[in-house]
């Protein structure tokens, strides 16, 4: 395959791709995943006279929507990958979180409570707390299933030689970026 066929191949791929990305992200799932779908350029290097090889990286951008890796592997108690458990959120532009609430007895003896605005004689109402431990998110994965709808197209683009190698996985980026196919 010649150079510049190649380039313009790997083009038409990440169209493809990027496009079902972002139509696999529906309402479901964050705006941001959405918006922020990326391909870089195609990277194609000659290997001799007549051929050539190359990829073509597309990916959600982990630093304008960070909770893309979430939705993939889980997180928290739900983590498929990485650390399994509660992680703490704390207040970033206030002194204390605030929820609407209405749990079964008022948590007068935590540590992390902050205190509440009842709106009744229940226990509904606004509470404040120093900080959470969040149990995460259950995996909703969506790149397998967007690689695997994608195959057929990609390979009348590409042919049946280069799909293997050119869809052979996702890894993830340690510069704030996540999920390349590649």
């Amino acid at each position: 395959m010649q150079y510049s066929s190649l380039h313009a191949d790997l083009l038409e791929v990440g169209k493809i791709v990027a496009q079902k990305l972002i139509n696999a992200l529906s309402s479901d799932y964050p705006e941001e995943m959405r918006s922020n779908v990326v391909i870089d350029s195609p990277v194609v290097e000659k290997k001799g006279m007549f051929s050539s090889s190359g990829h073509i990286d597309i990916y959600i951008d982990g630093k304008k929507a960070p909770m893309a890796a979430a939705f993939e592997w889980g997180s928290g108690e739900h983590a498929t990958r990485g650390p399994i458990g509660t992680y703490v959120i704390e207040p970033k532009d206030a002194s204390v979180l605030r929820f609407g609430w209405q749990p079964d007895f008022v948590p007068w003896n935590s540590p992390k409570f902050a205190g509440v605005v009842l709106d009744g004689a229940g226990t509904e109402g606004t509470y404040f707390f120093q900080w959470v431990d969040h149990p995460g998110i259950a995996p909703r994965p969506y790149l397998n299933r967007v690689i695997q709808e994608s195959m057929p197209e990609v390979m009348k683009v590409i042919g049946l030689g280069t799909t293997g190698r050119l869809l052979s996985g996702l890894k993830e980026v340690a510069d704030g970026e996540f999920m390349v196919i590649s």
